[in-house]
């Protein structure tokens, strides 16, 4: 049996190659056997995403079976199914799939928002004989987009209701952008009117011919104000 002993050496030395390889990605791998669904392979990082020891316990289950334990549901709520998951599809269709949202419960126990990819390995014949797929979770950078977003919102509920307050911006070459009801009630001037004219339509004949204008921005560049 010398030539079976040392297939089955090659192919665990072969099987450690790849578990090293794939433990120094910055986001959760896990490889499945076509066509059964079998989980062969993941890495610490799947394994604490998910919230669970390493190596995975459920490691060599099929996927129909393992998938509850990856907690995962649909952006709209829902637990997701076996087959809506990226890695099931890209199993069965063959198709790539790269950075779907999927909402997760977090080993913290809170909801958060991971993006997972799945692509199909083919062998002869463009026979589907694995998939890998790749978890990361995005929650924070999801956080601090919406803080952005709510903060951007309440900036320009400020700007936009501010009655006492000329506040407008000006863009690259010098045109009015935006405009807020302060603006329209100080200069009468609509938005409809005053956005895309030159800022230099604010200021005197006087001033325009002195390039007040100009110097005003020139001054605001070089110094942060004018």
């Amino acid at each position: 049996i010398t030539a079976r002993k040392q297939a089955e050496r090659q192919v665990a030395e072969a099987q450690a190659r790849l578990q090293a390889v794939i433990e120094q990605l910055p986001v959760g791998v896990v490889l499945v056997e076509a066509p059964s669904g079998r989980l062969v392979l993941a890495n610490r990082r799947a394994a604490t995403l998910f919230g669970h020891p390493f190596p995975l316990p459920f490691l060599h289950a099929e996927w129909a079976a393992a998938h509850a334990a990856f907690r995962g549901f649909r952006p709209q709520g829902g637990a997701l199914a076996a087959g809506d998951w990226p890695l099931a599809r890209a199993l069965t269709t063959g198709e790539a799939v790269a950075d779907e949202e999927i909402a997760f419960l977090r080993p913290d126990g809170e909801r958060g928002v991971m993006l997972a990819s799945a692509s199909p390995i083919t062998g002869a014949g463009e026979r589907v004989v694995a998939v890998v797929a790749t978890f990361s979770d995005v929650t924070h950078v999801k956080r601090a987009a919406l803080a952005l977003e709510q903060s951007e919102e309440r900036f320009r509920l400020l700007v936009e209701n501010a009655q006492d307050f000329a506040i407008f911006m000006i863009d690259r070459e010098q045109r009015i952008a935006t405009w807020n009801v302060g603006g329209e009630r100080i200069t009468g001037w609509s938005e409809s009117e005053i956005v895309g004219q030159p800022s230099g339509v604010l200021f005197t004949p006087e001033d325009r011919a002195a390039r007040a204008p100009s110097l005003e921005i020139e001054t605001a560049l070089a110094t942060g104000r004018a």
